[in-house]
């Protein structure tokens, strides 16, 4: 559809909805639709009419043991992750941290707190920000920690890359307040930037869970109460959703929505 070409009308037959999977930063709404244009929400939002996410966890239900972690691969992962420390840091051989990045210039300034990190810690960066070549599936098990940084602070917005814990690195967030609704069950199994009073404060840290096994598995302990497969991903769960929204039309009927243009950019990010 052509921005001057939109359905300039609307009825019970014909309804319009808002999807979008990237915060206002990015994909900014289009400021020439009238502001009562949309009359549903699908987004990753907790307050949409549907909410998407890029993952999810699914709790084990003592019905499929396949399904659940053994001890023995995640002892096989981690050992497999796990050079001789000192060997490791002397050598600067090890696998620290991981981070993909190509969205340059980001709101959120990650950019920099990576370069700050890096002072500290070493880490391998792909992605053109840091003048290297983007590999969209690197061996993140090789890895004991991933960084997972927005590109903007956004209500609700939480980047996929957090979903790499399946891959048994742990993630490195900005801000824990992000983790709202179901994502609070997230936290255990995070590093959050502002757990610190500084960067070089949150390097010792890494530094000593890669030296120190039994704290580091600690955030690994998701494993024992969630199934190994993956929970969820937007585009298979998109059949779902329709689904969902259309049990909720079905109920509600049709409705002129209020403005949501100001409900998705009006102080949904921090600059």
């Amino acid at each position: 559809m052509q921005l001057w070409n939109y359905p300039k009308t609307q009825s019970e037959t014909r309804m319009h909805v808002f999807v979008n999977f990237e915060p206002p930063t990015n994909a900014p709404i289009l400021v020439k639709l009238p502001e009562d244009f949309f009359n549903y929400t699908i987004s990753y939002r907790w307050d949409s009419d549907v909410t998407m996410s890029y993952g999810c966890f699914k709790a084990l239900d003592g019905k499929n043991d396949t399904n659940k972690w053994s001890q023995k691969e995640i002892d096989t992962i981690v050992s497999q992750k796990s050079q001789p420390i000192v060997d490791a840091i002397v050598s600067q051989k090890s696998k620290p941290i991981v981070s993909l990045i190509s969205n340059c210039n980001s709101s959120s300034k990650r950019e920099l707190i990576i370069e700050q990190l890096h002072k500290h810690i070493n880490i391998t960066n792909y992605g053109k920000c840091f003048n290297s070549k983007y590999t969209p599936d690197p061996d993140t098990a090789k890895f004991y920690f991933v960084i997972a940084f927005e590109n903007a602070h956004c209500t609700d917005y939480i980047t996929e890359k957090i979903w790499r814990l399946r891959d048994m690195a742990v993630p490195i967030i900005l801000d824990r307040s992000l983790l709202r609704g179901k994502y609070e069950a997230l936290n255990p199994y995070v590093i959050s930037v502002t757990d610190f009073k500084t960067i070089k404060e949150l390097a010792d840290y890494l530094n000593f869970l890669m030296v120190n096994q039994t704290e580091y598995r600690k955030y690994l302990d998701w494993t024992k109460f969630y199934k190994k497969s993956y929970g969820c991903f937007f585009l298979n769960d998109m059949p779902c959703v329709l689904c969902d929204l259309a049990l909720k039309i079905t109920n509600e009927g049709y409705r002129k929505q209020n403005n949501v243009r100001k409900w998705w950019q009006e102080k949904a990010c921090i600059d």
